[in-house]
């Protein structure tokens, strides 16, 4: 895991070598190990890394390049596979110069251009400068698990970079967008390809960049595959080949020189890979988790019972109220996105204290609820399709994501996305009663400014297909939830601050193409959730842990009903310049909302939570932007 940044334009860069160092301290954090650059003689381009070392510490320092030095590229992230491709590679008489995993891309590239990127497999970020074709070549992991920025200014220069900071570093204003913004206060999430800041763009998941001349091009070379179910498989058949992919996903991601660890909940996915792994690993794993004083949030119990089950050295993270309200400013700044639960501060904790701890690489579960329908909202959206009734209990177990990823309360129209999916996904339903609440809060001017059904259209436009209804939910989660919010901001985003490297087995796109021939009364049970995954991983996880539904991370709500801390704390930042200066919501609105929550029932104050937590990062990002 590292920080790439990189600069191109047909017409040289003056001060090339300023703006990449620039750049390049900006992304300190993400690689505290070393930096290195490279820019072209004629400054055209030019290349800056930071590096985290966790494969080959001591050799594989980036830029890195070919053998006649006609290629260079900077990556961040891991390709896995990597010694079979090598060994094929110098089969095909390529000569590597490091150890590094990461110098695969550039001779796949030199036998297959950007078809290479058909053979990697991993978390990765990359850009590649080819000097013989005189383009600029970028890329980004299939579901977006590691970010890549960027932004075409009036000069003509193209800037790439892991994060916005280093852009605004290196000369890039630091400026709301003001359009991307009223996505975020309709569906809290922005579409693949945006970001909240001015004329700095997203590369979508699955997607290259190729820059030549004047020309950038940004162009798909994976998408989720389409459900074709095998029905020549039967059950036993069946579990045991997403065994074999779900061990494979995990065993691929162990290889690492620097200390691992594993996040664990006492949830399933999260205890699936600890377990997994410690069948592999020779030395008992390591195993970090989150507990809070208050007991109905907190899975304290049941993680150490699977510690103890796998033999794993076990460290609690205790965060207490006090603690999440001084990080929060800092994690969302860290994150550069916006948060609707505290959950930022509190992941961004943790990865603080597995670095203070010595470990430089973490696995976690992320992706198995996408991957295998996993979500309340996900198994409604298929029962509704059905026309089978939802079971009481799946509310009863999932009431923290009422008002977030299950509808509660009065909506903003939807009939327009009802109309584009043939049906109206739950979740989707369910930002549309927190658009509601949030719009409340919205400064008159800009509110009076928003298009909200325009919004709501473009946004879910792409994923909506009438023809795979039950795919489509899950798809639109995935490419805008998953890759946008769970993977950036509570990702990487809280991750790489702490120059902590994630890893997620559970996308894998290889175990993704497999679950795509398994068909949905397979993955989706009236009783369970992830029956299919559940009967894959038994024999690596406690009874307790295979018997218990989900239940999802989140922080208790500390914004509206926590008492007088939490409330000094919220209104502090409200009668803050940043709350004054920051041009979307209104201060005065939102201190008279909270003035009447504060007479409102517990279940109603939980439901407006997500819209303060809205307003209070915006508060934090202004801070950063006035920096």
């Amino acid at each position: 895991m590292c920080g790439v940044f990189a600069i191109y334009s047909s017409q040289g860069v003056p001060d090339i070598e300023t703006k990449l160092r620039c750049g390049a301290t900006a992304l300190q954090h993400r690689g505290p190990d070393g930096e290195g650059f490279y820019w072209s003689d004629d400054k055209t381009v030019g290349l800056a890394h930071r590096r985290l070392s966790v494969v080959a510490p001591s050799a594989g320092q980036q830029p890195l390049h070919n053998e006649d030095r006609t290629l260079r590229a900077v990556v961040n992230g891991e390709f896995y596979d990597d010694q079979l491709l090598r060994q094929k590679l110098e089969s095909d008489s390529h000569r590597f110069s490091t150890r590094s995993d990461s110098e695969l891309v550039l001779h796949l590239y030199e036998n297959h251009g950007v078809n290479c990127l058909s053979f990697l497999r991993g978390e990765f970020a990359f850009v590649l400068w080819d000097e013989e074709r005189r383009r600029l070549f970028a890329a980004r992991d299939r579901f977006g698990v590691k970010p890549l920025l960027y932004c075409r200014r009036e000069s003509g220069e193209l800037m790439i970079a892991s994060e916005a900071k280093a852009l605004f570093a290196a000369g890039v204003p630091a400026k709301w967008d003001h359009a991307a913004f009223s996505f975020a206060s309709s569906a809290q999430y922005l579409p693949s390809n945006r970001t909240l800041f001015a004329d700095i763009q997203m590369l979508p998941p699955g997607h290259f960049l190729l820059a030549r001349g004047e020309q950038v091009d940004v162009k798909s070379f994976w998408i989720i595959p389409e459900f074709k179910f095998d029905r020549s498989m039967d059950s036993q058949s069946i579990m045991d080949a997403c065994r074999q992919r779900t061990e494979d996903a995990v065993n691929c991601r162990l290889r690492s020189d620097a200390k691992i660890c594993f996040q664990l909940s006492g949830g399933l996915d999260s205890s699936s890979v600890a377990g997994i792994a410690s069948r592999i690993l020779s030395e008992p794993i390591d195993v970090f988790s989150i507990c809070f004083p208050e007991s109905s949030y907190s899975e304290l119990d049941v993680a150490k019972r699977t510690a103890s089950f796998l033999g794993a050295n076990f460290h609690e993270v205790e965060l207490t109220q006090s603690q999440l309200l001084e990080s929060l400013p800092v994690a969302v700044r860290a994150s550069e996105g916006l948060s609707i639960n505290g959950h930022v501060a509190a992941k961004y904790l943790l990865h603080r204290e597995i670095q203070r701890s010595g470990f430089k690489v973490v696995l976690t579960g992320e992706g198995a609820d996408e991957a295998f329908f996993g979500y309340s909202h996900l198994r409604i959206d298929v029962w509704n399709l059905q026309g089978i009734e939802t079971p009481g209990q799946i509310i009863e177990h999932d009431l923290s994501s009422m008002g977030m990823m299950l509808p509660c309360g009065e909506s903003i129209p939807l009939e327009s996305v009802a109309e584009q999916f043939g049906y109206l996904p739950q979740w989707i339903s369910a930002k549309a009663t927190l658009a509601h609440k949030v719009h409340q809060l919205l400064h008159p001017d800009f509110h009076g400014s928003t298009n909200t059904t325009d919004s709501m259209e473009v946004l879910f436009k792409p994923y909506a297909d009438r023809h795979a209804c039950v795919s489509s939910s899950r798809n639109a989660w995935t490419s805008l939830a998953l890759a946008g919010y769970i993977l950036k901001t509570l990702g990487d985003g809280t991750e790489m601050p702490n120059s902590v490297e994630g890893r997620v087995p559970f996308l894998d796109h290889k175990l993704w193409e497999f679950l795509a021939t398994v068909d949905h009364s397979v993955m989706i049970s009236l009783r369970r959730d992830k029956p299919l995954l559940r009967e894959c991983v038994r024999d690596y996880v406690t009874e307790e842990v295979y018997l218990r539904p989900k239940h999802p991370f989140d922080t208790p709500p500390f914004t509206v009903f926590s008492g007088e801390e939490g409330r000094n704390f919220v209104q502090d930042h409200l009668r803050s310049e940043a709350a004054r200066s920051q041009p979307f919501f209104c201060p005065k609105r939102v201190a008279n909302q909270l003035d009447h929550l504060t007479t409102r029932p517990a279940n109603e104050r939980q439901a407006w939570d997500p819209a303060i937590m809205l307003v209070l990062s915006t508060i934090f990002l202004e801070y950063m932007m006035k920096q």
